[in-house]
């Protein structure tokens, strides 16, 4: 009544009756005068008064005082509750009015208080403090037993604060001592994310929190494992871009966890990829960083998700190639194959690993990537070239002759001969044609002449065949490499007439 009958400035000769009592009006009031000191006081004096006694009483009229209390503070803008607080006295003033509040007001009252004795002590308050701070106040208001634990930690934390704001540093030793409590506390039950059991709390601003006070520990390994299980490593990564100064070690912990095999499984589960959160991790990442790419290379349905893993697996740093030559076995065949492209990628194949098995594979395309690793091991090249030759498969004959471009044994130049003037496949027959080019060789030369061979005109002039691809090939190779020889200058000589420009252009060397 007192505190009412100040704020509308009232006499005592005014009715108690025909006083408002309702917080609401009695706040409107209070921050409608401003700049009147003597005002000010007198409020400022009952609502210490209210709040000491709030603090040491109890009863059913004490509970009906908290409320209205409560309903004032929060009713009151900022500025005013700063008002009041910096008129209430010295720091010890202001830090008992602080704790009164917090022992006998609702928590967001309280923390409306604290804040505000915060500005005008000027005093810094972290913004993940506050927000931990918000959280223990919103739970003052839910079931009883909630209710006393959030109420006696927040008044714990609070108390602790204010032993503090005697220092310059912006964040006390007791804040660092919150989120150290935090971190090693008890852990609750939980929301279940793919197995995994995580706390009911934001990650994200635990991951903040952290890096602002310099703090790690268990729970910030935890909610990093979260913020990641839930696809907030965007917002983790945006943090360690440019952590706070001296926040290295902390973003070094949250990198390091980031990497953990069931970290990088979950970031690879996404779909689609996200493959700018992967690229900023895999600098960071570890030889058991990568199992789960090789996993997802073998388990992922998306042919572009394993597409975009083949690569980065590709241009790993760390020998990866004991882990692949591991899942050889996988009787899948796409599996077979993305591991031997890793293989002859690396360049390096396993101790006791041979490729005779996956080179007689049923399917042409596991042959042809086995061929590939065969061909750069050292002694087996010869017989991956062989085994190429000898194939069905148009695409694991053309690793084999890519293979003789630079050079063929003279026991593959028979074989070579025979694909150029046998295939059925005319790009098998050029790029045999190529390789008997760059050979010299009689039989090579013989072969080619063969292929230039369409009998005789009615005047007896040599005539060429029909012309095509391999035609205009047997043409380039024999002009390449057997220009000075007299059989090839008769077949030359017709290829010059031709009115086929591409055909007389392949005969004069050195002209592609």
């Amino acid at each position: 009544m007192g505190l009412a009958r100040a704020a509308i400035s009232a006499g005592t000769e005014t009715a108690p009756e025909t006083i408002p009592l309702d917080p609401t009006a009695v706040a409107r009031s209070i921050d409608e005068r401003q700049g009147a000191e003597a005002y000010d006081q007198v409020v400022v004096g009952f609502i210490t008064q209210i709040a000491r006694e709030l603090r040491t009483s109890s009863g059913a009229e004490t509970e009906a005082l908290r409320r209205r209390t409560s309903r004032l503070v929060r009713d009151l803008r900022p500025e005013t509750l700063r008002r009041i607080v910096e008129m209430g006295g010295d720091v010890g003033q202001r830090a008992a009015f602080v704790l009164d509040s917090a022992e006998g007001m609702s928590g967001e009252a309280a923390l409306d208080v604290v804040k505000a004795a915060a500005e005008a002590g000027g005093q810094t308050i972290s913004h993940s403090l506050v927000r931990m701070l918000s959280k223990l106040a919103a739970h003052t208001d839910e079931a009883p037993s909630t209710k006393v634990m959030a109420g006696e930690a927040l008044r714990e934390q609070v108390g602790r604060l204010m032993a503090d704001w005697t220092l310059d540093d912006p964040n006390p030793e007791s804040h660092r001592l919150v989120l150290q409590r935090f971190a090693t506390a008890a852990r609750g039950v939980g929301r279940t994310v793919d197995g995994r059991v995580f706390d009911d709390y934001d990650a994200v601003r635990i991951v903040k929190m952290s890096l602002e006070s310099g703090a790690g520990g268990p729970l910030l390994d935890r909610a990093v494992d979260e913020a990641v299980a839930v696809g907030q490593v965007p917002s983790l990564l945006a943090m360690l871009a440019s952590p706070p100064e001296g926040a290295e070690a902390i973003a070094g912990q949250v990198r390091a966890r980031m990497v953990q095999p069931a970290n990088v499984s979950a970031l690879l589960a996404s779909e689609p990829l996200d493959l700018e959160s992967l690229d900023s991790l895999l600098p960071f990442m570890t030889p058991q960083g990568y199992e789960p790419l090789l996993d997802a290379l073998s388990s992922s349905q998306s042919r572009a998700t394993r597409r975009k893993i083949l690569e980065r697996l590709a241009a790993a740093s760390f020998d990866l190639s004991e882990a692949v030559g591991a899942r050889l076995s996988d009787q899948r065949w796409w599996v077979q194959r993305n591991m031997l492209v890793l293989l002859e990628r690396y360049g390096r194949v396993p101790a006791g690993v041979s490729m005779t098995e996956w080179g007689a594979h049923a399917d042409p395309r596991v042959r042809c990537e086995a061929i590939r690793v065969q061909l750069a091991m050292p002694g087996e090249r010869d017989a991956a070239i062989r085994a190429a030759l000898g194939d069905a498969d148009a695409r694991v004959l053309r690793v084999g002759l890519a293979a003789l471009a630079r050079s063929c044994p003279s026991d593959l130049v028979g074989p070579v001969a025979h694909l150029a003037v046998s295939s059925g496949d005319s790009e098998i027959r050029v790029l045999a044609v190529q390789v008997l080019g760059g050979l010299q060789d009689e039989s090579a030369r013989d072969a080619l002449l063969q292929m230039a061979d369409g009998g005789r005109t009615f005047f007896g002039r040599h005539r060429l065949p029909p012309r095509t691809p391999v035609l205009v090939a047997v043409v380039r190779a024999l002009a390449a490499t057997w220009s000075a020889d007299s059989r090839t200058a008769v077949v030359l000589g017709a290829a010059r007439r031709s009115s086929d420009r591409e055909l007389a252009e392949a005969a004069h060397p050195g002209v592609r």
